[in-house]
């Protein structure tokens, strides 16, 4: 599989990297504004090459993603203090709207994965912008904020994470909600366990929303996880897995939502998004939903994106 990658701050490089250790990639391209930052990353994995299945990594331009298979897009401008949500949306879609008619021109038949921030804005941007049609644009979405939630469940049930299958959809970011009413482990759902007590579950939910300040406070950025996520979203595609990821994907009367982005079941293989998958939400789950969809709506028309 060949993979374009543009922008090569923390995620992009550290994307680099995690498939550069892994079997499924033979070519990797990073590019970036910065031409020396990625030049550097770039020298610096290829150091490693005698440890690692060989593959052609190099920097370039955006010439260089002629011929990729998907191209993940990670560059983004971040948040500066006091800086509202949506004045971030508005710079970060400024961007895009330089970055995706150069990748348009010159491969016009890749997958866009977007991972940039605000992620379901930008999704939706990078779906309007580029004409694509919506199965090959999407973006990491809910992919990790529920291994965020599944770890968290791992440690309170004392439960391999692999093992408990839960999701957090909707919204990347303050609006998501868990999908309680489908959360298992192994064939159990999580109601039924010894210890589950819905407060302190409740809590956890919380906490997958806020763990990600945490993680800047500590050290800057976060970036290994979010990695480790579109390494699996991109092996989905690379071997045809047909594998069901929360990914933030283009809507159309979903629950009667329409005309957005926002983390759904979908069924990931080669073409992209298959298909997406209709969940037997409970009264609250479907109305947490709508939320979110009029949330996102609500900012995609105050940033110029979509009219009223």
């Amino acid at each position: 599989m060949k993979i374009g990658i543009i922008g090569a701050g923390n995620v992009g490089s550290t994307i680099a990297y995690t498939l550069a250790i892994g079997e499924a990639v033979s070519e990797i391209v990073l590019v970036d504004k910065n031409i020396d930052k990625a030049k550097g990353e770039v020298l610096d994995i290829r150091h490693g090459l005698p440890f690692i299945p060989y593959l052609d990594l190099r920097a370039g331009d955006y010439e260089s993603l002629e011929g990729m298979d998907a191209v993940v897009l990670t560059a983004g401008l971040p948040r500066r203090p006091g800086q509202s949500r949506l004045d971030l949306a508005k710079n970060n879609i400024n961007l895009f709207k330089q970055i995706i008619p150069k990748l348009v021109e010159v491969n016009p038949d890749c997958i866009i994965l977007v991972v940039s921030n605000p992620v379901d804005i930008l999704t939706y941007a990078a779906y309007k912008i580029s004409g694509f049609p919506a199965h090959r644009v999407f973006g990491s979405g809910n992919v990790l904020d529920s291994a965020r939630f599944r770890s968290m469940l791992g440690d309170y049930f004392q439960i391999d994470p692999a093992n408990i299958h839960a999701y957090i959809l909707g919204e990347h970011g303050d609006s998501g909600f868990p999908l309680l009413s489908q959360a298992f482990a192994g064939c159990t759902p999580l109601t039924k366990l010894p210890g589950y007590d819905e407060r302190q579950i409740m809590g956890i939910c919380e906490n997958v929303k806020s763990v990600a300040a945490k993680v800047i406070k500590y050290k800057g950025s976060t970036y290994y996880a979010v990695s480790l996520g579109v390494q699996k979203i991109l092996s989905a595609i690379d071997h045809d897995q047909n594998r069901v990821l929360p990914v933030s994907t283009y809507l159309s009367d979903y629950f009667g939502v329409s005309d957005v982005c926002l983390s759904v079941p979908a069924v990931v293989n080669r073409d992209g998004i298959r298909e997406v998958l209709r969940v037997p939400f409970t009264d609250l789950e479907e109305t947490n939903f709508r939320d979110c969809a009029k949330k996102i709506k609500r900012v995609l028309m105050e940033s110029g994106l979509k009219d009223e």
